[in-house]
């Protein structure tokens, strides 16, 4: 009750998408919304500029012709404007309500309870963007959603946090796909695994991506140097940009080379690494290592 009562104080006294006339009908669409989203044990949406003003022209663009469907070339291009203007979405979604007053909006919200506005309240999206416009003197609503990338890319690298349990996972995979070609699992060698680590951060720190380093370090030296003297055989798998052990081994399988080093017959011990930090492309940047020996 505390929080609903702070929500709805916080949406009394800023506007929701701007101050205009029709800021009243905006702040309590928001408000119904979020209220319902609390109570739904889902955090409360954030008004966002760029997703008031899609809300804005879609409003606008409704009201001038009376036209509420939703066409192929609209999402494409609504889509585009996204990441135009610097917001990556991994999910948005929009919809308009029209009726003769506010009390009518709120009545479809409340009674009709559209798919959307369902999805609305118990879907994972960040932000929000409402609109209004006039059409032959009724009151056009428009409400934009999204969810940012960033925000679940955060909760995807939040796992690898535990590099155990990922070192743990990617031998579990490499094993299944070991066994699944009859050959001998492989265990895991801590030194090997402090290598491949160093290697994850370096490709992370100094932004490239290469099994030799800038200095010419190959895969076998670094070994070498974690302690590992003298092996016989040395390969190793990197790959970029993927959130789970499993998506990581199941890429490294379509991949000639380091499929063989994977099913490598004379591969003994294993060792991996994962550094993430923020990308400069994509919000995370995750770097994968894995040294193979024997």
């Amino acid at each position: 009750m505390l929080g609903a009562l702070l929500l709805a104080y916080l949406f009394t006294r800023y506007p929701v998408c701007g101050a205009d006339p029709a800021e009243p009908v905006r702040r309590a669409v928001a408000v119904e919304l979020n209220l319902a989203r609390l109570a739904a044990g889902r955090r409360p949406l954030e008004s966002h500029p760029l997703l008031c003003r899609l809300a804005r022209e879609r409003a606008v663009e409704i009201a001038d012709s009376g036209d509420l469907t939703t066409d192929r070339d609209y999402l494409e291009r609504t889509t585009q404007r996204f990441y135009r203007d610097g917001y990556k979405p991994h999910f948005w979604a929009d919809s308009t309500l029209v009726s003769s007053s506010l009390s009518g909006v709120l009545e479809q919200l409340h009674r009709a309870r559209p798919d959307w506005v369902r999805e609305a309240i118990g879907g994972e999206f960040d932000h929000l963007g409402v609109a209004t416009a006039t059409l032959d003197g009724q009151t056009v609503v428009t409400f934009m959603l999204a969810l940012h990338r960033c925000t679940v890319e955060r909760q995807r690298v939040a796992e690898l946090s535990n590099i155990e349990a990922a070192r743990a996972q990617a031998l579990e995979e490499v094993n299944r796909q070991r066994r699944e070609h009859d050959l001998a699992p492989v265990r895991r060698d801590e030194r090997l695994a402090n290598a491949a680590q160093g290697h994850a951060e370096d490709l992370l720190r100094r932004s490239y991506f290469d099994h030799r380093s800038p200095q010419g370090v190959t895969p076998a030296r670094r070994a070498r140097a974690a302690g590992f003297e003298c092996p016989n055989l040395v390969a190793e798998n990197i790959a970029k940009g993927l959130f789970t052990p499993a998506e990581t081994v199941d890429r490294w399988m379509q991949h000639s080379d380091h499929r063989g080093n994977i099913l490598h017959r004379r591969v003994t011990v294993t060792g991996l690494g994962v550094a993430v930090g923020p990308g400069e492309l994509e919000c995370f940047d995750v770097l994968w290592v894995q040294l193979f020996a024997g």
